[in-house]
């Protein structure tokens, strides 16, 4: 299996990996998802936002939702089959990633109801909003080569409900 975990993220607990490995094992699966929480650089343990594979469906991906790609685990013959990260993408490479292989392939895939990986805020997509205007351009384009309409209206609305990924968190710490 193959997973991609940035240089500034980490598990949530060392036993992460076994669990994604255990779930390979039971099902008939060619990839799972779970759960990630951004957390501010100088407070690791301080979850500003929780975000979720739980309701994930691949037909999500027009709205511009994904499964967050750090908790993405995959059989290694599908980059063989499929192909590798297109780097003429800035930003939005697993994006297009992710589509390819879970819409336009279809790869069956299991949730793991678990925060698998922490996540720290700051990343490029989110610097800034020309870099928001770059990803979701991306998206588009990322959508039209493997067959799924969409528009850049469509893909605004998803900031609407990003609120509550933050609400969460919130409410946890003041109770």
């Amino acid at each position: 299996m193959i997973g991609i975990l940035n240089s500034d993220d980490f598990f949530r607990t060392p036993d992460i990996v076994a669990k994604i490995a255990a779930a390979f094992q039971q099902d008939d699966v060619d990839a799972v998802i779970g759960d990630i929480a951004y957390v501010k650089p100088e407070n690791l343990k301080r979850v500003i936002r929780h975000y979720s594979s739980a309701k994930f469906h691949p037909k999500k991906f027009a709205a511009g939702y994904m499964p967050p790609h750090p908790s993405f685990y995959v059989r290694k013959k599908f980059y063989d089959q499929y192909g590798l990260y297109k780097t003429d993408y800035k930003i939005a490479a697993d994006y297009e990633l992710l589509i390819r292989f879970m819409h336009t392939r279809g790869i069956r895939f299991r949730y793991i109801p678990e925060i698998m990986v922490i996540m720290r805020t700051g990343g490029v997509s989110n610097q800034s909003a020309m870099s928001r205007y770059v990803l979701n351009k991306e998206i588009v384009r990322a959508c039209a080569e493997n067959g799924i309409k969409t528009n850049m209206a469509r893909l605004l609305l998803k900031y609407f409900n990003k609120v509550f990924e933050y609400i969460t968190p919130a409410l946890k710490r003041q109770s």
